[in-house]
């Protein structure tokens, strides 16, 4: 079966890349196992293993959408290792992702660079970025490159002249009956989403784009009011792309994206024509 220390390494290994593939069942089951490992060790358990398996129960739980759960993890790791940055930094995503971004950037805060490096000051650039803090955030990429520029790139940029007339573009080359249900749709590009406009339990401050409206399929539901829009979050999109051409191709895949909505398909039936 082998000893506590070897299995834990094992489970938390196999349970971190089975997280970064969406294998959210795997990862949970080797989450679990680490936590065992890390009991079973007892009083040789080394506290910084037993912080890491907590982390990794916490990022699964939350994967799954159990706040409770992962908040409760979060609180585990801290007490077997109180000293962690990487549990206030694990806490800093999930209160991001929440739309906390106050409350992420306070966490950031109070990590230590030294420990953490390049990771800890692209997260506080993300973070910075939505809350509107465009210069420092730039600043923060540019440092991160700097410490480690194959694990953290400074985001691609375009103009945003340049990305209006791509979206432009891309609309004219639409069929015209899709064309046709756009004359009321006005389509916005924007750096990052608006938490009083785009927040909602159902999404996070890292999405593409959104769209925000009734359906064409809906149009018995459809009152009198603002028009339908489609918002494109450039700079969630730049921080993506590897390259130019990766940039363009995700700016066309997020507004067909949205205009999929607003045809009426659902998330599945959006994938299903190449959207997702």
């Amino acid at each position: 079966m082998g000893v506590p220390a070897d299995r834990l390494a094992a489970a938390l290994a196999a349970g971190y890349e089975a997280f970064e593939e969406g294998a959210w069942g795997v990862a949970s089951a080797q989450a679990a196992a680490a936590e065992q490992a890390w009991r079973d060790a007892g009083s040789v358990a080394d506290p910084a293993d037993g912080c890491e398996a907590a982390l990794l129960s916490a990022q699964v739980a939350a994967a799954h959408g159990d706040d409770a759960a992962a908040f409760e993890h979060l609180r585990e790791a801290a007490v077997r290792d109180p000293g962690a940055s990487s549990v206030r930094l694990v806490e800093a995503r999930l209160r991001m992702e929440r739309w906390e971004l106050e409350r992420a950037g306070e966490l950031l805060a109070t990590c230590d660079v030294d420990e953490l490096g390049a990771e800890l000051i692209y997260e506080r650039a993300v973070v910075a970025e939505l809350r509107g803090e465009q210069g420092r955030a730039d600043q923060l990429y540019r440092d991160a490159e700097r410490a480690d520029p194959e694990g953290f790139p400074a985001p691609v940029r375009m103009a945003d002249g340049e990305a209006l007339a791509l979206l432009k573009e891309l609309v004219a080359m639409l069929p015209a009956d899709v064309r046709a249900t756009l004359a009321n749709v006005r389509i916005d590009l924007l750096d990052v989403p608006d938490a009083a406009i785009d927040g909602s339990p159902d999404t996070d401050p890292l999405v593409l784009g959104l769209y925000h409206g009734t359906p064409i399929t809906d149009e018995l539901d459809r009152g009198i009011g603002l028009p339908d829009t489609v918002r494109i979050f450039k700079r969630n999109i730049e921080r993506l792309a590897a390259d130019r051409g990766e940039l363009v191709e995700q700016l066309r895949i997020t507004l067909l994206h949205e205009i999929g909505h607003h045809l009426g398909w659902d998330e599945d039936e959006v994938a299903d024509h190449g959207l997702a």
